[in-house]
C-alpha cells in the first residue's frame, strides 16, 4: 500500500476532483453511464492503494464531491438569474453553499472510511469505504439535508439497470452500483463479483420490462399542454390575458377523437381562480373537457399563497384542489420569513405577493370520473418515499411544472430523469405538464413514449397507459427499504471492524 506524504497530497486532490467530474457525466444531459461507473471504479483503484491520514482523507472525499456536484449542480445558478439585477447577485453563494455542504458529505465519508479502515486489508478498505458512502448518501438525501436530487443512481434511466428501482429504490440502486465497482476494481476474485454484480443487475432489470400490464377497459385520451413561457414574462400583468388565450388556442381539439382530459402545467397563469369570475367564464366558454391546471391560490383572509393544481369538470366547476405540500426552500418560501418579509423577501417564485404556504397531505385523487391518480408539483416529484406514500391505490402519475426556472442546460432533463424514476419505483404511467421543460408520457417502466421538447411550444395527444400490478419498491414502502438498507450498511460496518485483517495476521 503507498503511503502518501503531504507534498503528494495535492496530485491526490485533483484527481479525486477529476474523477467526480468523470462521475458527473453519467448524469443528465450528458448521459454516460458506463463513464460514471469507470469513475466509481477508478475510485476504488486509487483508495486500495494509498495510505492517507485523516486530513487527506477529508480532503480527498471533499474533491471528489465538489467535482460531481459542481457539474451535476450549474443549473442552481439559473433561478437567481431570471431577474438578474435583483437576485443575481445570490447565484454565487446558493451554488457554492449547496456544492460545499454536499461535498463535505463525501469528505466525512472518506474521513471515517480511513479511520475505521485503518491498517485493513484491501478488500476491508473497500468494503467500509462503499459502506459509509452508502449510508452518507442516505442520510444526506433523506434526512441532513432532505434533497434527493444528483444520487448516483439516476445515470442508470436510460438502461434495463434502472429497472432496479422498482425493488430497491434509488438508495439501494447506488449502493449496489458503488459496490459492483469498487469490487472490479480490485483484481481478480473480487473483480469477478463485481462485474457478475452489474450484470446480475442489468438482467434483472431487463426481466423486469416483462411484467404484465394491466387490463384497460376504455383508455383516457389526455391533452399534455406545453405554452414554452419564458420565465422572465411570466409575471407580466400586461401579457396575462395573452398567455390565458395561448393556454386556450392549445386545449381547443383539432382532432376527430375527442379528448377525456386537458392537462395545465404549474402555475399556468396569472389569475387568481375564485376571485374573478371573468376567468371563469372564458374558460367554461373554451374548454368543454375537464381540465387539471396548476395555479396560485390566494385565500385574502388569512393572507395564505398556495401552490395548486385544480381539477375542474366540463362545465369549468372545481372539482378538487391540490395544494403543493413540498415546498421549494429560498424559491417559495424562505425560512424565517416573518423576518425576511420585513424586507421584500418572499421566495424567487412567490412573485412579491408572500410566502407560500404548504398544503395538508392528500393521497390519491379521485374525481371528475378519471383513473386514481397521484399528483406532485414541481419539486415534490424528487421525493421517492413521499411519492411511494401518496401512490397507493393510484393507476397513474401526474406531474405539473415550470421548469423554466432551470435554465436549458442540466436543470430540466435531471427533473425529468427523477420523475421517471418515480414512475418505475411504482410501476405506474407517468403524465408530465411543463410550462416548459419537457413534457412527456411514459409507460410504467419510465420509457418516453411521447414528448415535447425543451424549449418548444405545443401539445400532445396521448392515451394513458397501462401499469403494472406492484412492484416491491411500493409494496414492502420506500421508508422500510431505507430503513433495511441502513441496517445492511451498519452490519457491514461493524463486522468489518470487527474482523482482522488478513495483511496483519501473517507471520
Amino acid at each position: 500500500m503507498i503511503s502518501v506524504v503531504k507534498s503528494r497530497i495535492w496530485p491526490v486532490t485533483v484527481s479525486f476532483f477529476l474523477i467526480g467530474v468523470g462521475l458527473a457525466s453519467g448524469q443528465m444531459p450528458f448521459d454516460l453511464p458506463f463513464v460514471g461507473f469507470a469513475s466509481l471504479i477508478l475510485v476504488g483503484f486509487i483508495w486500495q492503494r494509498l495510505s492517507l491520514n485523516l486530513v487527506s482523507a477529508f480532503k480527498s472525499g471533499v474533491a471528489f464531491g465538489l467535482g460531481y456536484f459542481s457539474v451535476t449542480f450549474l443549473w442552481i445558478f439559473q433561478p437567481f438569474l431570471v431577474e438578474p439585477s435583483a437576485t443575481g447577485w445570490m447565484a454565487p453563494f446558493a451554488f457554492v453553499g449547496l456544492v460545499t455542504c454536499l461535498s463535505f458529505c463525501w469528505g466525512l465519508a472518506f474521513f471515517f472510511a480511513e479511520y475505521l479502515a485503518n491498517k485493513k486489508s484491501r478488500l476491508q478498505r473497500l468494503l467500509m469505504l462503499w459502506a459509509i458512502l452508502s449510508l452518507v448518501e442516505i442520510l444526506r438525501s433523506d434526512f441532513v439535508f432532505n434533497f434527493p436530487w444528483g444520487l448516483i443512481s439516476a445515470i442508470w434511466i436510460n438502461t434495463s439497470i434502472s429497472q432496479i428501482l422498482a425493488l430497491v429504490g434509488p438508495n439501494g440502486l447506488t449502493s449496489l452500483i458503488i459496490l459492483s465497482a469498487f469490487l472490479i476494481s480490485k483484481p481478480i476474485f473480487s473483480s469477478f463479483l463485481g462485474l457478475f454484480l452489474i450484470a446480475a443487475l442489468s438482467f434483472i432489470g431487463s426481466k423486469h420490462f416483462e411484467e404484465p400490464l394491466s387490463v384497460q377497459e376504455n383508455q383516457l385520451l389526455i391533452r399534455i399542454i406545453q405554452p414554452n413561457i419564458p420565465q422572465s414574462k411570466k409575471w407580466k400583468s400586461e401579457l396575462a390575458r395573452e398567455f390565458l388565450e395561448l393556454h386556450l388556442s392549445l386545449s381547443q381539439s383539432e382532432n376527430d377523437e375527442p379528448i377525456d382530459l386537458v392537462v395545465w402545467p404549474e402555475t399556468a397563469i396569472n389569475y387568481f381562480f375564485e376571485l374573478d369570475t371573468e376567468i371563469q367564464k372564458l374558460i367554461q366558454q373554451n374548454i368543454d373537457t375537464p381540465l387539471i391546471l396548476g395555479l396560485r391560490r390566494f385565500e385574502p383572509g388569512n393572507k395564505k399563497l398556495f401552490n395548486s393544481a385544480y381539477f375542474l369538470n366540463q362545465n369549468g366547476e372545481v372539482e378538487f384542489i391540490y395544494d403543493k405540500t413540498h415546498l421549494v426552500p429560498f424559491g417559495e418560501y424562505i425560512p424565517l420569513g416573518d423576518f425576511f418579509s420585513r424586507f421584500g423577501l418572499f421566495g424567487l417564485a412567490t412573485d412579491g405577493i408572500t410566502g407560500f404556504t404548504p398544503g395538508l397531505r392528500k393521497g390519491v385523487v379521485r374525481t371528475l370520473g378519471i383513473p386514481p391518480v397521484s399528483i406532485s408539483i414541481c419539486y415534490e416529484t424528487i421525493f421517492s418515499r413521499e411519492i411511494d406514500y401518496t401512490s397507493h391505490g393510484a393507476k397513474w402519475l401526474l406531474q405539473i411544472t415550470n421548469d423554466a426556472w432551470f435554465g436549458s442546460f442540466n436543470g430540466p432533463p435531471q427533473h425529468l430523469t427523477l420523475a421517471r424514476m418515480r414512475a418505475i419505483e411504482q410501476g405506474l404511467p407517468l403524465i408530465r405538464s411543463a410550462n416548459t421543460g419537457i413534457s412527456v408520457v411514459t409507460d410504467p417502466f419510465g420509457k418516453v413514449l411521447k414528448k415535447i421538447d425543451l424549449g418548444k411550444r405545443g401539445y400532445i395527444d396521448v392515451a394513458l397507459p397501462a401499469n403494472i400490478s406492484s412492484t416491491v419498491y411500493s409494496r414492502v414502502g420506500g421508508s422500510l427499504i431505507n430503513i433495511y438498507i441502513i441496517l445492511a450498511l451498519v452490519l457491514t460496518i461493524l463486522s468489518l471492524l470487527f474482523i482482522k485483517s488478513r495483511k496483519l495476521t501473517r507471520v
